[in-house]
């Protein structure tokens, strides 16, 4: 009578492994809570760019933040170089890439669940306080031309929804007052985002599908205006842009209410934030600049950080390698024991 008696234990053992394995992969990413957790975003908080099927760069574009790329493969990140990423691309199977699509998606389901005041299609002249805002029900889409201020305290959240799509024009900026910091701003687009050339965008961008910063847009180069695009179905598209995400945020707690119509701008605000903009817009300038060189070839060597980017694509967590070599040597030994144990019989 053949005995199976071990092979049994070590095949549940094998398969317990497994299970633990792929339970902890399955709540490594809990459902977000609301905006202003200084969790909200999860893995996702490191990102600066999320692309789900692409993330295609042109030109010197300056990134400074991680870039994320899921379910894509490494192959569908191009144009680093010539741009510069001051992090790491991460792609499947890396749990950056993964996991945080997912967490970026459950933040996208949080902002889309909370109610908002109704607002015109163009933001551009008015400031808004703290609070939530839905563009009109008629055209479901929101649009910048100009400024547009957002005026609250470091402690205020600020959650703009589009049922379809957000525009920003040429030369447009999303200006904070008051303390109002990046990390407390939430764009969560239906369908797609475009950022005009040369404006200044600050916040944090989850569109259905995809983004595009069109030329030299500039999203996150002052010390409280950074940006996050991330695209959780489709593609991101950028051309020579600055990008930083914005820093960490502690809870915040104002602003999850529908906020208070927007009022004209004041003539002295739109000063103040006239001028903020033209420093944010030079500090990009000069970011491009100083990339430009390594952008043109000629010969010589790429920056450190667009090396980093162009070898970083087959970076894997040592942990998750660790985990997989440890299933296939159970599973071996399992079919090992396997073998050893049908010779063995019982008279």
């Amino acid at each position: 009578m053949t005995v199976f008696r071990r092979t049994s234990i070590t095949l549940a053992v094998a398969l317990g492994l497994a299970a633990a394995v792929a339970t902890a992969a399955s709540s490594a990413s809990a459902t977000a809570g609301v905006p202003g957790d200084a969790d909200f975003l999860g893995t996702a908080q490191s990102l600066a760019i999320l692309g789900g099927q692409t993330v295609a760069n042109t030109g010197p574009s300056v990134i400074t933040g991680d870039v994320a790329l899921a379910p894509g493969l490494a192959a569908a990140v191009t144009g680093f170089p010539p741009g510069l990423v001051n992090g790491t691309i991460y792609t499947p199977p890396a749990a950056q890439a993964t996991t945080g699509q997912i967490d970026a998606s459950n933040a996208y389901d949080a902002l889309e669940a909370l109610g908002g005041t109704s607002v015109p299609t163009e933001l551009g002249g008015l400031e808004y306080g703290p609070g939530v805002y839905h563009g009109a029900p008629a055209a479901n889409t929101l649009q910048l031309t100009g400024t547009v201020v957002l005026n609250g305290t470091a402690d205020d959240i600020f959650v703009f929804q589009s049922s379809s799509t957000l525009i920003t024009g040429a030369g447009s900026v999303v200006a904070l007052v008051g303390g109002a910091r990046a990390c407390n701003v939430f764009w969560q687009v239906g369908s797609s985002a475009t950022l005009g050339t040369d404006s200044l965008f600050a916040g944090t961008l989850i569109a259905r599908t995809s983004v595009t910063a069109t030329t030299n847009a500039t999203v996150g180069s002052g010390t409280d205006e950074g940006a996050r695009l991330l695209a959780l179905d489709g593609s991101v598209t950028l051309d020579s842009n600055v990008i930083g995400s914005p820093a960490a945020c502690t809870t915040a707690t104002g602003g999850l209410t529908p906020g208070a119509a927007g009022i004209p701008i004041p003539a002295g605000t739109l000063t103040t934030v006239t001028a903020s903009a033209a420093v944010s817009f030079a500090a990009a300038a000069a970011a491009r600049a100083a990339n430009t060189p390594a952008a043109a070839g000629g010969g010589g060597a790429a920056p450190a950080g667009a090396q980093l980017a162009a070898t970083a694509l087959d970076v894997r967590r040592p942990a998750a390698v660790g985990t997989l070599a440890l299933l296939v040597g159970v599973v071996l030994l399992a079919s090992a024991s396997l073998v050893g144990r049908r010779r063995t019989t019982r008279p």
